[in-house]
């Protein structure tokens, strides 16, 4: 049995589907796996309901019922290993390797990344089966005051690929180590095979023609003015996918906030075009072949767009997908695919034989 660590505490999209992803890459390599999650403890499960009781829990209704949505997503297409974070060493002999990633795992700007680097660079099993798929940083460097504890998990890995060119500097320059870039695990998988999970939204009419919007770094009015002009001028309705930490005055329309990953993925699939800063809308919208605007991410988050450049570079398609408002129109529906299935093979047959290596796969 494999293992695959990843963050699993947020209902976000992307962290979903990647995760699913990895496991689908494991599966067609012949290799089981399954995904670590942390149990909760009695204690805090019993904390959570007394602040529910006074008042003083943040968590709304609307926001746990995102979450039940997300968790029966885990159940139908997870294989799932359930361990208290205090004894995660117990799976130190149940596992023949551990993959971490994909996604955000050494943003050390998020609470989750530091209070668990056991798990996110498989501390609990001994180096040799230690590997790092498509590990992302997701920012430009590493906070001083973690820069020791970055390099001695990096030090610690059998082997390791990351998603982005810039996280494959900052370890070459704080560890002396060469490590190959690979593509985001969700881009292993095709179109067709993403559509066995869609799943056809109820808000969404049999005729309806739709922008959708996926915004994680907020929106600023400039560009939502600039998305409404599109949509008027285009006949197009507005549908806002929403990130996972609004607040209830935030959340304008409920049933778009609690749509699960498998109807994130249909709407993609059948959208007339997105606008979006979120790195997976436009991993999604490059798999369906469907016309996308990236903005920079606005808002006090770290600088992510290194991987956007990475991945944009890749695929050669940098000079017509970035947002701009000054775009007229009608030529923001503009889009080009052109030779990008070609190089999204050769990148698949790249992570997997990465993959092979790294897991003694003949």
């Amino acid at each position: 049995m494999t293992g695959i660590t990843t963050i699993t505490v947020d209902s976000n999209y992307g962290n979903r589907l990647q995760n699913y992803a990895v496991q689908s890459a494991l599966n067609n390599l012949g290799v089981e796996s399954a995904t670590v999650f942390y149990k909760k403890s009695f204690i805090r499960l019993l904390k959570n309901f007394v602040k529910i009781l006074i008042g003083r829990n943040k968590i709304v209704p609307i926001h746990r019922k995102r979450d039940a949505r997300f968790h029966r997503f885990n159940r139908k297409y997870f294989n799932i290993i359930r361990i208290k974070k205090s004894h995660l060493g117990d799976l130190h002999d149940k596992l023949d390797n551990v993959v971490c990633g994909s996604d955000q795992i050494w943003n050390f700007t998020f609470p989750f990344i530091t209070d668990n680097t056991d798990l996110l660079f498989a501390k609990f099993v001994e180096p040799e089966k230690r590997i790092a798929f498509s590990a992302s940083i997701g920012t430009d460097s590493i906070p001083e005051e973690h820069k020791q504890e970055f390099i001695d998990g990096i030090n610690g890995m059998k082997a390791i690929s990351v998603r982005e060119e810039r996280g494959r500097e900052i370890i070459k320059e704080l560890t002396g180590r060469d490590v190959p870039v690979t593509v985001d695990p969700t881009l292993l998988l095709s179109r067709d095979e993403w559509r066995k999970i869609e799943k056809k939204p109820s808000f969404v009419g049999e005729n309806d023609r739709y922008l959708l919007t996926y915004f994680l770094g907020g929106c600023s009015e400039e560009v939502r003015d600039y998305i409404e002009g599109v949509a008027r001028a285009n006949g197009l309705k507005v549908i806002d996918l929403y990130n996972e930490f609004l607040s209830k005055p935030e959340i304008e329309n409920k049933k778009w906030f609690v749509a699960d990953p498998g109807e994130f993925v249909w709407l993609i699939d059948h959208c007339q075009l997105l606008m979006t800063d979120s790195f997976h809308g436009c991993v999604f919208s490059i798999i369906n072949e469907v016309p996308f605007r990236c903005f920079r991410r606005g808002g006090k988050a770290a600088d992510m767009s290194s991987r956007m450049d990475t991945l944009f570079g890749k695929l050669n398609i940098s000079d017509w997908c970035i947002g701009d408002i000054t775009e007229s129109l009608d030529h923001v529906f503009y889009k080009d695919y052109t030779g990008v299935k070609d190089i999204i093979e050769k990148e698949k047959a790249f992570a997997y034989n990465y993959l092979k290596g790294a897991l003694n796969i003949e």
